[in-house]
């Protein structure tokens, strides 16, 4: 076994809060992280487990990776780590592979009365795949019990290639009483019956900020992006291009929702925005790597973001670039290298 506790250290802080003390694992192979996860269920304190960089892991179980904090302890999960997970690669990920038979990775909390923050970073999604309705990720909490709460924060992963046969999200799902950021992230090539991203919360607010979401099929009504539930959607500066189905699609009549300097190449739903401001419907001039969607120079992406959006810019660009190198964000997960223009010019 080799499992790594590598020290009880001083966390930065989750979503909102306070730093807090945690028990930080390295889980050097797919055994030890199953192994791992196990652990943080039940052991009375906030964890963190950090997972090599240049490894994959997988899990031969329907259900793919599955955790339940049943303690409502802080659990953070990060990917792009180095041998003695001391140090993080920048701009490196772990790849969390479904091999197109299973979910990557489900955080089901679904006891009594409870709160805690949870993070998920710096990770690949991959060739996940369900017969039964589960994406790539899900996060879950219960539902009908509004006193078990979870803050999330989904940020700098990529999702690619995954795919659902039924009607469910085939990349990202989370259904939680709680506040909800997912950002920064890219969604490509992405297959779905439903919906790419489907983020519910009954609570509190979600954030959807600086993601891109490119060349992905939704074959039903629910779109790339799908937001159902009563809590209050904020979302800014994503970039959507090359979808089958609506970019992005509100589920309800009666929902508050506000966009901010979004991207679109199509959308719909059934309520109008409370707030709509900067909206564009151009084509954001990618180079031709799509699998990073970087922008060519000249991209009216460029500086053309929102500078204050309620949950705040990410401090790095999806491939951790500072994320303001100019008078405003660029739209998307991912910042233009303004210095190395500057550096040609």
């Amino acid at each position: 076994m080799s499992i790594r506790a590598v020290v009880s250290c001083l966390l930065l802080p989750l979503v909102w809060a306070s730093p807090v003390h945690a028990v930080v694992f390295c889980a050097n192979n797919s055994t030890d992280f199953e192994t791992v996860l196990d652990l943080a269920e039940n052991n009375g304190q906030a964890d963190e487990i950090r997972l090599r960089v240049n490894t994959t892991y997988t899990r031969n179980n329907p259900s793919g990776f599955l955790v339940n904090p049943a303690d409502n302890r802080d659990l953070v999960i990060s990917g792009g780590w180095n041998a003695g997970c001391n140090q993080r690669i920048e701009g490196n990920r772990t790849i969390i592979d479904g091999q197109f038979a299973r979910p990557g990775m489900q955080i089901l909390s679904v006891g009594g009365a409870g709160q805690f923050e949870l993070r998920i970073e710096y990770l690949d999604f991959f060739n996940a795949a369900s017969a039964d309705g589960r994406p790539a990720l899900s996060v879950t909490s219960n539902p009908g019990n509004t006193d078990n709460r979870i803050d999330l924060l989904v940020q700098n992963n990529r999702f690619f290639l995954n795919g659902n046969a039924q009607t469910g999200a085939s990349a990202l799902a989370t259904q939680v009483n709680g506040n909800v950021l997912v950002r920064g992230n890219l969604f490509f090539a992405n297959t779905s019956v439903v919906a790419v991203a489907q983020l519910r919360c009954e609570t509190g607010t979600a954030s959807i900020s600086h993601n891109t979401f490119v060349n992905n099929t939704a074959q039903g009504v629910g779109g790339t992006l799908q937001i159902p539930g009563d809590c209050v959607h904020e979302i800014d500066n994503n970039l959507f291009w090359g979808n089958t189905q609506p970019d992005f699609r509100s589920a309800s009549s009666g929902q508050i929702y506000r966009l901010r300097n979004n991207n679109f190449d199509q959308r719909a739903g059934q309520a109008q925005p409370q707030l709509e401001v900067g909206t564009r419907f151009v084509d954001p001039l990618f180079a031709p790597n799509l699998l990073d969607s970087r922008l060519l120079d000249g991209s009216p992406m460029i500086d053309a973001g929102f500078s204050n959006p309620p949950a705040g810019l990410p401090p790095l660009s999806l491939d951790e670039l500072p994320r303001l190198t100019g008078p405003a964000p660029d739209i998307g997960a991912l910042e233009f290298d303004q210095i190395l223009r500057d550096g040609f010019e």
